[in-house]
């Protein structure tokens, strides 16, 4: 009862370097922010009744505007702007 088979195991004759090289998926510096739930917690806050000052990060500038309600692909703000969503890398309200 005390003898087990024997089982095969090659030799390995070579080094091995598991550990050397390694890649991290992550993309560092990037966030991911969902500009459209954000969006939507503004509006639907007890604090909005109808216009809602916020700071707007776009592409090219920082904004602090007045928006007053959202389209499908634009903020419309109480001066009558539009303000494309796509452009919008950050909001949050002031």
């Amino acid at each position: 009862m005390n003898e087990l088979p024997k089982v095969y195991a090659s030799r390995i004759n070579n080094d091995i370097k598991n550990s050397q090289q390694f890649y991290y998926g992550s993309l560092r510096g990037e966030r991911k922010i969902d500009v459209n739930k954000k969006i939507d917690i503004i509006f639907s806050s007890f604090n909005h009744v109808y216009k809602s000052n916020v700071k707007i990060t776009t592409n090219d500038s920082i904004l602090n505007k007045l928006i007053v309600c959202k389209t499908k692909n634009n903020l419309i703000t109480l001066d009558g702007e539009l303000i494309s969503i796509n452009s919008i890398m950050d909001i949050e309200k002031i």
